[in-house]
């Protein structure tokens, strides 16, 4: 039987800059794209793709700690050319398969603002004012790209040319070098662009290319409704104005406070009643695979607001020290397993604390065992010690402080966190560490599966590079949707061309080759999955 033919569309850029009144200015921008749309059959997959996919190790550079800004668009495109880059010179013989490199988006990113300086009337450059490369979208990049091909066609410059800039900087849009792009020996131009805002569209775009695509949606928000008389609440614009009546008591007034909607393991969820949902500014990912079957684990996290999920796609994440191997996902590696690459020391889902039993022997947490010692259930299992915590966030909490958290008196090794009938904020039981003492506390500023945000896990091992993948399931695209409009959530896959004379052994800059720095890529176990459908 024939496979079901699937349409998607793809896009042709007209590259000619165009003039045009303020009105027809904002409708240009207001646009995901301005391309001229028609359809065409992408592949044959129809139903029948696999039921788990991850691109070639080939692809893969590894994570770089860049933490909210690896989010942006221009990075998330960075780590995509990379990946072309090396895999290229693989294929090429250019480079060896246990090696890679990595290319400047601080230098991308202060092309692109000077670019926009001198072309205002650009309608992507005018709808980035104030200048914020966070604001930019995947289309309006590869908008740009195509429409000054010379000039960010020629903006691969090496990492150690310019180093990034955290988002905190005077200005992280800056590069100190000399950047000449005309001269530049690595030149790319991009075509064949296609996009999907489906689901199974998005599968196929990644599967028929086979090498990873650029995913685009707004950040899925859990909102909490806190009372206004709450000093939670105090400083929100809902009680500033109150103008907001509380979900659950419409005789009283609430505010409003968001976090991220994805636990610090690098797994997204649907926040359930009577936690709200709300959507923030655009995210933007790497995807590199996906599996229709794996569900994420929340650990001793056994939250009502947190809807389970089952099947996604695999991203690169901003940190490494959030997520895990790409195998996890696909179901090549156990998660257990996985621990010793990727501790995910920022995940309070995998804290350990003291059980009350071992507290009474004295206020000093880091000689408790995690389990009670007198358990004849924990003989196959044991911990050093139980974490220590300590405050790095003097808005939530004693700045400098150390703190543990505490497990239920049982077996099960369950985090003790309840949950606010009304509004659904977490109350963690936690114990504040003194030089003689020990005090009890809830603590109920931050949503506990954040709670990594705020303190930090001492002597925590450093995750490896492999580790670093998110996993978006396929209903929390659909949830976003729901609330979005058309356009904000798409995903993109496109060809990319290298010019002859970007090949390593074509480049006779030896000062841009050394500055390369040719360095061992990320290990990951070749599985079965990759040796059937690679």
């Amino acid at each position: 039987m024939a496979c079901k033919q699937r349409i998607l569309h793809i896009f042709i850029l007209s590259v000619s800059l165009i003039s045009c009144s303020a009105a027809a200015c904002a409708a240009v921008m207001s646009m995901s794209l301005y391309f001229k749309k028609i359809n065409v059959n992408v592949n044959e997959f129809g139903n029948y793709l696999p039921h788990h996919y991850a691109v070639k190790q080939m692809y893969d550079t590894g994570i770089r700690d860049q933490y909210e800004r690896q989010m942006s668009a221009v990075f998330s495109m960075i780590s995509l050319l990379e990946g072309e880059y090396r895999s290229r010179m693989i294929v090429n013989n250019e480079l060896q398969e246990n090696k890679t490199i990595e290319f400047s988006e601080q230098a991308f990113s202060a092309i692109i603002k000077k670019l926009c300086t001198t072309n205002k009337q650009n309608p992507v450059c005018k709808s980035l004012n104030p200048f914020t490369l966070e604001g930019i979208s995947i289309s309006q990049l590869i908008k740009l790209i195509q429409a000054f091909p010379s000039t960010l066609g020629g903006s691969l410059f090496p990492k150690s040319t310019c180093p990034f800039l955290d988002s905190t900087s005077k200005d992280p849009y800056q590069c100190n070098a000399t950047l000449n792009y005309a001269s530049n020996p690595i030149k790319f131009t991009i075509k064949n662009l296609k996009w999907s805002d489906e689901i199974h569209g998005i599968k196929e775009l990644l599967y028929s290319s086979m090498k990873p695509i650029l995913f685009t949606m707004p950040q899925l928000l859990a909102e909490y409704y806190i009372p206004c008389d709450d000093p939670r609440a105090n400083e929100t614009l809902e009680c500033a104005a109150k103008t907001f009546d509380c979900p659950y008591n419409p005789t009283k007034k609430c505010g409003i406070l968001q976090f991220p909607s994805h636990t610090l393991s690098g797994e997204y969820f649907i926040p359930n009643e009577p936690v709200g949902v709300a959507v923030g500014t655009p995210i933007n990912f790497e995807i590199v695979g996906y599996s229709d079957w794996f569900v994420p684990t929340r650990g001793r996290m056994s939250l009502k607001q947190m809807k389970m999920s089952q099947g996604g796609f695999i991203a690169k994440g901003p940190d490494r020290d959030i997520g895990f191997p790409i195998t996890v996902f696909t179901g090549d590696l156990k998660k257990s397993s996985a621990h010793g690459l990727c501790p995910n020391a920022r995940a309070s889902h995998f804290w350990y604390g003291p059980l009350r039993s071992c507290m009474k022997k004295g206020p000093d947490v880091v000689e408790c065992s995690a389990m009670d010692n007198d358990d004849e259930y924990d003989t196959e299992k044991s911990f050093e010690s139980a974490d220590v915590l300590q405050c790095i966030d003097m808005n939530y909490c004693k700045e400098g402080a150390r703190y543990s958290i505490l497990h239920m008196p049982s077996r099960t090794y369950d985090t003790m966190v309840y949950e606010d009938k009304e509004s659904g904020m977490t109350k963690t039981p936690m114990i504040l560490l003194k030089k003689e003492s020990v005090e009890d506390v809830v603590y109920d500023h931050v949503p506990f599966y954040l709670l990594g945000n705020i303190f930090d896990k001492m002597g925590a091992d450093e995750a490896d590079r492999s580790c670093g993948y998110w996993f978006i399931p396929y209903d929390v695209i659909e949830k976003v949707k729901s609330v979005t409009k058309d356009g904000e959530v798409l995903g993109f896959s496109f060809d990319v061309d290298f010019d002859k004379s970007s090949l390593l052994s074509k480049i006779p800059d030896g000062q841009f080759k050394r500055q390369l720095k040719i360095t061992n890529a990320p290990n990951r176990v070749i599985s079965r999955l990759f040796k059937k459908h690679n």
